[in-house]
């Protein structure tokens, strides 16, 4: 959740080494309504191990910003997605794309 927008990071989840690999942020409404990013722009901050890389982020379809950068999956991966529509202020969100089961969500207990 950003703001009154919803991103969906995908992000290769199966890059043992450092290589050139897509990053693609998804944005909808709370309600699930795509949001148009004709005119958006971004970065993706991504931390997997030492390594700390950032990604600008393009409109690429209705509703979806698109980057590449050289990253490799590993489990402690941090991704930092900040989101400019236009005539919005900039919006924030933080995943842990390949963190599974209740650690991804310590607010929800099991």
């Amino acid at each position: 959740m950003a703001g009154a927008y919803h991103f969906e990071l995908v992000i290769a989840k199966d890059s043992k080494e450092t290589k050139d690999n897509p990053v693609i942020v998804y944005v909808t409404d709370h309600a699930g309504a795509k949001i148009p990013t004709v005119g958006a722009g971004g970065t993706a901050t991504i931390l997997s191990g030492k390594q700390k890389v950032s990604v600008k982020l393009v409109p690429d379809g209705d509703n979806r910003l698109k980057g590449s950068a050289a990253y490799s999956s590993i489990p402690d991966m941090k991704v930092v997605v900040s989101i400019t529509l236009p005539g919005k202020s900039a919006e924030q969100a933080r995943f842990t794309p390949l963190v599974t089961g209740a650690a991804s969500h310590p607010e929800h207990k099991h």
